[in-house]
């Protein structure tokens, strides 16, 4: 592209090394202008710029988008809140997050869709969607959530727990049904795989033998849990032709499952987190406060979903950040712990510390955080891609900068997250949204600027 006689763009980013998902690229520069890339190449091939910034010696990746995220408003913003969770996106260089919908009220309705849009306006760091919640009985809403905006609906085959924010699941002739709306409006579903009558028994069972440990909470939920749940929706799937997304999967028999599914044709995307990735870990060692929905499980589970990981049979990482209050995760009886863990500030480090251990090159890393997230639920290429015309989306890793996670670092609401006391080496410096800079050298910048991102319908294959 010929700048000559152009005038000066907004910003250059140059001499970095840029890491895309399809591989490395030294000595590359971008160009940025009105919140989008204009340029990508060789320094010398950028325009005349109203700012630079020199990143040699930095590695320069798409922002992250964390398709899996629990920001707890409404109704339960004392866990931690929406300006407080996007700001720990921003600083662990995610750009983009969806949030999911089990909130009180939950986001269920259009009215209540509009409500919420109405409350996380203006008070987010980081562009943002959400998901409409596919509950108990007749799905009569799915159309007006549709048109809402929403940008896939999430559906709990297992209840997580009981209480607010934690719904039941449909029957199975009430999911079939609204599965087959889905195909029709052209969104996915992203699917909670547990079986909830075997939960209820597993749970019932354990607590009658008095089981109070992590392990107690394991044999509850074994891994039959988990495949039984995504082989049922995808012979669902596969009847109605409706688009599934299987979240957190932890579990070597749940990979087999998605695989299964996928290979006779429906259109199965999966995910894992980084503390199935990472967990167990002799560094941080076996807390009652990693309990989470499904449990993380062995060491055999754990490289069974490295290598699915890497070879692509699990599609993406999302951090299923699901922040409690200190209270609510502190207690010396596992069934006092509320499941769920954070994570969407430390999984890049974490990803990018590790890798070699996981199996991921950096071009894989950028694949599973960005690419393959967006492309699923619709946001590629204006999200997961450093290319012209894309959102200026970029997070600049110094991958000599070594860290320690621990609570003076962490920005959460419940700082004593499942990663307490880890190290490594490799961290986001610098995360731009939409060509702004939102987090420098470990504190946010400026004020919350994210924008609502609505959901993208489609019909047929996934684009």
């Amino acid at each position: 592209m010929d700048f000559s006689e152009s005038p000066a763009v907004d910003l250059v980013i140059e001499n970095g090394t840029l890491v895309d998902a399809v591989g490395e690229h030294p000595n590359t520069s971008v160009a940025v202008d009105g919140g989008r890339f204009v340029a990508v190449g060789p320094p010398g091939a950028m325009p005349v710029a109203e700012r630079r910034i020199d990143a040699s010696g930095m590695y320069l990746l798409p922002g992250m988008v964390d398709a899996h995220v629990h920001f707890r408003e409404p109704g339960m913003e004392y866990k931690e809140g929406f300006p407080v969770g996007s700001g720990a996106a921003a600083l662990g260089g995610v750009t983009t997050v969806l949030d999911m919908p089990n909130t009180e009220p939950p986001t269920d309705t259009a009215v209540r869709f509009a409500e919420k849009l109405d409350l996380v306006r203006g008070r987010s760091w980081v562009d943002y969607g959400f998901y409409a919640l596919l509950g108990p009985g007749e799905a009569t809403e799915l159309e007006g959530l549709a048109d809402s905006g929403a940008v896939g609906f999430k559906v709990f085959l297992g209840q997580s727990e009981q209480g607010p924010g934690c719904p039941l699941p449909p029957d199975d002739g009430d999911l079939h049904a609204a599965m087959g709306e889905l195909a029709r409006l052209g969104l996915r579903l992203a699917v909670h795989a547990e079986n909830h009558a075997m939960v209820l028994h597993g749970i019932a069972k354990v607590k009658a033998g008095r089981g109070t440990g992590l392990e107690a909470h394991r044999s509850s939920r074994p891994p039959l849990v988990e495949s039984e749940a995504i082989r049922r929706v995808g012979l669902f799937a596969a009847d109605t032709g409706c688009a599934v997304h299987i979240v957190h999967v932890s579990a070597a028999e749940g990979v087999a499952a998605a695989v299964t599914v996928r290979s006779s044709g429906v259109d199965l995307t999966a995910e894992t987190c980084p503390h199935y990735l990472l967990l167990p870990d002799e560094a941080i060692g076996e807390r009652l406060r990693h309990r989470v929905n499904p449990p993380i499980r062995t060491l055999g589970d754990r490289d069974a979903l490295r290598k699915a990981l890497a070879t692509g049979d699990l599609q993406f990482v999302a951090s299923d950040h699901a922040p409690h209050s200190p209270a609510e995760k502190s207690a010396n009886d596992v069934w006092r712990v509320r499941p769920g863990v954070i994570g969407v500030q430390h999984q890049l480090q974490i990803l990018w510390s590790r890798r070699d251990e996981f199996g991921l090159s950096r071009s894989d890393l950028v694949r599973a955080t960005a690419f393959e997230p967006a492309r699923t639920w619709g946001l590629w290429p204006r999200k997961g891609s450093v290319t012209p015309g894309a959102d200026a989306d970029l997070v600049v890793i110094d991958p000599n900068r070594p860290w320690t996670i621990d609570e003076d670092v962490t920005h959460s609401a419940n700082p004593e997250g499942p990663f307490a006391g880890l190290r490594g080496t490799g961290a986001p410096v610098l995360t731009l949204l939409r060509g702004s800079v939102v987090a420098k050298g470990g504190r946010l910048v400026g004020s919350p600027s994210g924008n609502w991102l609505p959901g993208s319908r489609w019909r047929g294959p996934r684009p």
